[in-house]
């Protein structure tokens, strides 16, 4: 049976620098879809370390600080049942301890690795349209990097894709597949009239910016005010943080969950109808936070119609001229794809 190819950090590294060498050709540069690279490095290094730590730490509290070989040895030397009933209580807890954490570690990896395959079905998407652009209006210039493109993505296009025992399994649900690919689909095109990628905003006004000086125009180029929402939400997330600190809502949750592992139910029945409180207050800043988030959502969708219109604007009254300048023609290009997806 042929096993399914499995996406690597390499395969969308490559593909990726393909991409780019296509789009700067077209002056699109800066329009990808974010890299999540470094950040899953982060996070894997983190989540690797923090469970080697305390593995570690609780090894230390439960085996050495607390005589756990020296009470198992009275216990078998002795044949005392409640030394034995408190060994094996200290085991399942260790062991648990440990169950939890490395099912946390895998959870995170997991997500790490969906994570790449996304990213991977982005990029594949995005060079294929590529691609397909280029095909549409061909260019001599670009004509290798499309070329190198267009190759790697045959050569990779089973990259991601379901084994034949999974086909067989996925074929039994057709209906529910279908019925979830369209409604996929149609969450696709609903979320691109409401909203837009940053990265496709902040390209737009970079390629505006130039054509409204040359026209005489730059004093009609709307502000930015990205910059001030993304600090507005890290700032929101900051205080949630502080007030989590703050309010003894972590220190609570610790002591809940070290009840809860240590199988000190009536403590952690206590612990629990005491944080309630600090529950609400805490997810006050996680509230504030989603608010703001659609707010973001909303001012990018808005900033993005303005540009565009404006580019509109200034493409069809450059259109009327013959002479037409190198920065209007990549506008042109630009805003020709966008009103394709947009």
């Amino acid at each position: 049976m042929k096993k399914k190819r499995k996406v690597k950090e390499r395969n969308v590294r490559q593909l990726r620098q393909l991409i780019e060498a296509v789009a700067e050709q077209n002056g699109e540069e800066g329009t990808l879809p974010m890299s999540f690279f470094p950040l899953r490095i982060l996070i894997t290094v983190l989540s690797v370390a923090g469970v080697v730590f305390a593995v570690a730490l609780l090894g230390r509290a439960l085996l050495v600080e607390s005589d756990f070989f020296k009470t198992l040895e009275l216990a078998f030397s002795t044949g005392n049942s409640e030394l034995l009933a408190q060994v094996t209580k200290v085991i399942f807890g260790l062991v648990l301890h440990f169950v939890i954490l490395f099912a946390i570690l895998a959870v995170i990896l997991y997500c790490c690795h969906r994570s790449v395959r996304w990213e991977w079905k982005q990029l594949v998407v995005r060079g294929n349209e590529e691609v397909a652009t280029w095909k549409a209006a061909p260019r001599e210039a670009s004509r290798e990097a499309v070329e190198a493109l267009e190759a790697y993505l045959q050569e990779h296009a089973t990259l991601g894709k379901p084994s034949k025992v999974k086909e067989t399994v996925e074929a039994a649900a057709t209906s529910v597949g279908t019925a979830m690919d369209k409604l996929s689909k149609e969450h696709a095109a609903k979320k691109r009239l409401t909203s837009v990628e940053s990265s496709r905003v902040r390209a737009l006004r970079r390629l505006l910016k130039p054509v409204l000086k040359i026209s005489g125009h730059g004093e009609q180029l709307p502000k930015s005010t990205y910059w001030i929402r993304v600090y507005v939400l890290i700032t929101v997330a900051i205080a949630g943080i502080v007030i989590g600190l703050v309010s003894g809502f972590f220190t609570y949750l610790k002591l809940f969950i070290a009840c809860l592992v240590t199988l000190q139910l009536g403590v952690a029945i206590g612990y629990l109808a005491f944080i309630w409180p600090f529950v609400i207050i805490w997810f006050l800043p996680i509230a504030v936070f989603i608010t703001v988030w659609l707010w973001h959502r909303r001012e990018t969708f808005k900033e993005w119609k303005e540009l565009l219109a404006l580019a509109d604007r200034e493409v069809e009254e450059w259109s009327q001229t013959t002479a037409v300048p190198e920065e209007v023609a990549e506008l042109q290009k630009f805003l020709k794809q966008a009103h394709k997806y947009y």
